[in-house]
C-alpha cells in the first residue's frame, strides 16, 4: 500500500480508505424478474438477518422486477410507511419493523409501476395507483428512480399529491392555494428519476409545482419523457421565479448583499432526448445560466 507523510500519524503512515456502507444499509434485487411475493420474501429475510436485528435497508433496489401496480402499491403499504406519531408527539418504539421504515433511497426502474394486470381477460392496463401509493407513504424516500414504467400524466400528478398530502378533488396546478397542504408534512425527496415515462407538459406542469411546494428537489431526470416546449418552458419559468426570489433574498433595498439561502435547491436537470421545439436552445441556455447561478448545477 502506498505510503504519504501524515501529519496526524507516524511518519509514512499507510492511508487507510474509509470502510464501505454496511451490507445491512443496501437491498439489491435488480435483474431478477421477481414477482412482490419473492420481493417481501427477501426484505423479511434481509431484516431477520440484519446487524442487531429488526433494520431494514435504507438502500432497495429493484430495477428490473415484476413488481406491477399492485405490488408497488403492497410495498408502500408494508415497507415504505412512517412509523405513526405516539401520544405527545413520539414516534412508536419500533416494534412493527414495517411500521417503522428507514428506506430512503428507492429504485423501481423498469417494474411495471404503472401498469397491472386484469384479471377477467389477462390483459396489462394502465394504472396510477402504484405512484399515488409510493408518493404517500414515501414521505421519507430522498432518491427514488421511477424511469420506464409506463407513467402517464396523471401518475406523476398522483406521485406529487401523495408527496405532499394533497387530498380532494383535482385542480389545476397554476391555480393551487397553498392552504391546501397538509400541516407539517415534510416531503424530503432530493433526487427523482422519471426517465422513459411519457409524462409530457402535463407531468412538467406537476413537477414544476412539486419545486414550488416541495421545495428540496436538488435533481430531476426527465430524460426521454415526451416533453415538448410548453413543458420546458414551464420548468424554466419556475427557476426563473427561484432565481428572482433568490436575488431578492440576496440584496437588500440598498443594493448591498444578504447571505440568504436560495430559495431553489436545483442542482441538475436532464431534459435529454425530447423534443422541445425551435425555443429548446435558449430555453436550455436561460435554464442553465440561471442553474448555474444559484447553485452550480447544470442542465444536460
Amino acid at each position: 500500500m502506498a505510503s504519504v507523510p501524515n501529519p496526524l500519524g507516524p511518519p509514512d503512515s499507510p492511508v487507510v480508505p474509509p470502510p464501505p456502507p454496511p451490507a445491512s444499509d443496501v437491498l439489491d434485487l435488480s435483474g431478477k424478474g421477481l414477482p412482490y411475493a419473492l420481493i417481501c420474501r427477501a426484505l423479511e429475510e434481509h431484516t431477520f438477518k440484519s446487524s442487531g436485528g429488526g433494520a431494514l435497508p435504507r438502500t432497495l433496489i429493484l430495477k428490473q422486477n415484476l413488481l406491477s401496480t399492485d405490488g408497488s402499491e403492497a410495498l408502500a403499504r408494508e415497507w415504505l410507511r412512517p412509523p405513526p406519531p405516539k401520544e405527545g408527539g413520539d414516534e412508536e418504539d419500533g416494534s412493527n419493523n414495517n411500521n417503522n421504515s428507514t428506506i430512503e433511497s428507492l429504485n423501481c426502474a423498469s417494474c411495471s409501476v404503472g401498469r397491472f394486470c386484469d384479471p377477467d381477460t389477462g390483459a396489462y392496463k394502465l394504472s396510477d395507483d402504484g405512484c399515488a401509493s409510493i408518493g404517500a407513504q414515501g414521505s421519507r424516500l430522498v432518491h427514488l428512480n421511477l424511469g420506464w414504467n409506463d407513467l402517464s400524466s396523471t401518475a406523476v400528478e398522483a406521485l406529487v399529491r401523495g408527496l405532499l398530502a394533497i387530498e380532494g378533488p383535482a385542480f389545476d396546478a397554476d391555480s393551487f392555494n397553498p392552504a391546501q397542504l397538509a400541516v407539517g408534512r415534510n416531503c424530503a425527496m432530493v433526487s427523482l428519476d422519471l426517465e422513459g415515462n411519457s409524462i409530457g407538459d402535463d407531468g412538467a406542469s406537476w413537477l414544476t409545482f412539486l419545486l414550488k411546494h416541495g421545495g428540496r428537489l436538488e435533481k430531476l431526470g426527465l430524460r426521454q419523457c415526451a416533453l415538448e416546449e410548453f413543458g420546458a418552458e414551464s420548468l424554466a419559468k419556475r427557476i426563473t421565479a427561484d432565481s428572482n426570489n433568490q436575488h431578492h433574498q440576496d440584496h437588500d433595498d440598498d443594493g448591498k448583499k444578504n447571505k440568504a439561502p436560495s430559495s431553489s435547491r436545483l442542482t441538475h436537470l436532464d431534459l435529454r432526448d425530447n423534443d422541445l421545439g425551435e425555443g429548446s436552445g435558449e430555453i436550455a441556455r436561460a435554464a442553465a445560466d440561471l442553474l448555474v447561478d444559484l447553485n452550480g448545477g447544470q442542465i444536460i
